[in-house]
């Protein structure tokens, strides 16, 4: 049997270029993980009615918490707009990107995680821009130059320590998300599916 590609287009008889190798009933995709799959190291999600197992998404820790989160992703040939403009980057990117609302499990030690990234990122980020408009003020380079530079060495921190998973891409059915290894390597994989 030929290996399962995502990517490769459709061909007469099939359904959907995106289809699973083995599709479960609705009924039947609970919390348990059903509907959801490891495929190159990624996590695979059916984008509508199934679940990730309720188990943290970074550490494979089983939990009850769940993040609702909702992740946008488009083609990265897009970035290209920018030398065009940022307006016309923006408003393409807000017609032809996919989103997908995924509820992510997260043990206590993630969700504190998380917590204290997007504190440090907003908090340093408005300290910062606050140092900025200070050296303005008082016609500081200096404090013009390290507010603004730590307006954006926050952002990205706090960004980095509070992001869990992250799309790789989204289609109309499926979500690809990178996630911790040992999640992901819980997961079965696309190979051991059957058709």
């Amino acid at each position: 049997m030929p290996e399962f590609n995502p990517y490769a287009p459709p061909t007469p008889g099939t359904e959907d270029a995106d289809a699973r190798p083995r599709r479960r009933s609705r009924k039947s995709r609970k919390s348990d993980g059903s509907g959801c799959w490891q495929e190159n190291g990624l996590v695979v999600l059916e984008k509508h009615g199934s679940e990730l197992p309720g188990r943290c998404v970074v550490c494979n820790r089983k939990t009850s918490y769940r993040l609702k989160k909702t992740f946008m992703w488009h083609a990265q040939g897009l970035y290209l707009l920018v030398l065009a403009g940022w307006l016309i980057y923006l408003i393409v990117a807000a017609f032809v990107r996919k989103s997908a609302i995924v509820q992510l499990g997260l043990c206590k030690e993630h969700q504190e995680r998380r917590k204290n990234g997007l504190i440090l990122g907003w908090a340093g980020a408005g300290v910062s821009l606050v140092m900025t408009m200070i050296g303005a003020g008082s016609n500081s380079g200096f404090f013009i130059f390290a507010g603004l530079l730590g307006v954006l060495a926050f952002a990205i921190a706090g960004g980095r320590m509070a992001r869990v998973a992250s799309p790789t891409k989204i289609t109309d059915t499926l979500v690809w998300l990178k996630a911790g290894a040992p999640f992901v390597e819980s997961l079965p994989d696309s190979s051991d599916l059957e058709d």
